[in-house]
C-alpha cells in the first residue's frame, strides 16, 4: 500500500475496501491485473490456503472506462454509484421515519429556541442602526 492509498470496511466486518488513486489511465487493465496479483500474494502470506480459497477479489474502477454494453449503453456499477439506487430501493420504510424524524426535529428546535433567536435579534437592533438580518 502506498500513503495516498485508502483502506477500509465497503461492508462491515464482511468487505473491506481500498481506493488506490494512483492508476494510470493509459493501464488500468493491467494496474488492475498487477494489484490483484499483489493482494492475492499477501494474503497467501497471512491466511492458509483453505481460507484464501474462500476469499474472493475484485476490482472496480471509478470512473468506469468507456466501454459500450450489448446495447449501446454503458454498464453501471451500483457499488460505484449508490445515487443510482432504483426506486424501489429507494424508497424504504427506514428513510421515510428518518424523514420524519429531521423533520420533526428542527420544527422542535426552531420553536424551542425561538425566543432565544428574538432576543438576540432585537439586542442587534437595539445597538446597531442597520437591518437585523443581511
Amino acid at each position: 500500500m502506498h500513503e495516498t492509498d485508502v483502506l477500509g470496511w465497503l461492508e462491515w466486518q464482511t468487505v473491506i475496501g481500498v481506493i488506490v488513486p494512483a492508476i494510470r489511465a493509459s493501464d488500468v487493465a493491467g494496474a488492475c491485473e498487477g494489484l490483484a496479483a499483489r493482494v492475492r500474494r499477501a494474503l497467501a502470506k497471512r491466511l492458509d490456503s483453505e481460507t484464501v480459497g474462500r476469499l474472493s477479489i475484485r476490482l472496480h474502477v471509478y470512473p468506469e472506462p468507456r466501454r459500450a454494453g450489448a446495447e449501446g449503453v454503458w454498464p453501471i456499477d451500483p457499488l460505484l454509484y449508490p445515487e443510482l439506487r432504483s426506486r424501489q430501493e429507494a424508497g424504504t420504510l427506514s428513510d421515510a421515519i428518518k424523514r420524519g424524524l429531521d423533520v420533526i426535529g428542527s420544527l422542535t428546535l426552531l420553536v424551542l429556541l425561538s425566543p432565544l433567536l428574538l432576543l438576540i435579534a432585537t439586542l442587534v437592533k437595539s445597538t446597531s442602526r442597520g437591518p437585523i438580518l443581511f
